[in-house]
């Protein structure tokens, strides 16, 4: 499986993580996304957890793990998402 669809999809898991934790006045945006490939993926589903793991008034850190229908992690990825209220874009 190509590391730029897991990375983008990582991305967008992250993204709908962060939305939990998001103000309701404000949006955010991406400012740092790491992943870490840790097996080889193969053309098949996977299934997508994705998690909020801190939270201050300016920054929203989460955390995705892709797995294999047989449980093996192939992937973690980590992002920073930075809250900026609506009208400051």
């Amino acid at each position: 499986m190509f590391g730029g669809y897991l990375a983008a999809l990582a991305d967008q898991i992250l993204a709908f993580a962060a939305m939990t934790a998001a103000p309701s006045d404000a949006m955010f945006r991406t400012s740092h996304l790491k992943i870490d490939f840790i097996r080889v993926g193969k053309a098949e589903p996977l299934r997508l957890e994705g998690r909020v793991v801190a939270k201050t008034r300016s920054v929203i850190h989460v955390e995705a793990d892709l797995v294999r229908p047989d449980g093996e992690l192939i992937a973690r990825a980590s992002a920073q998402q930075i809250i900026v209220p609506f009208g400051q874009a």
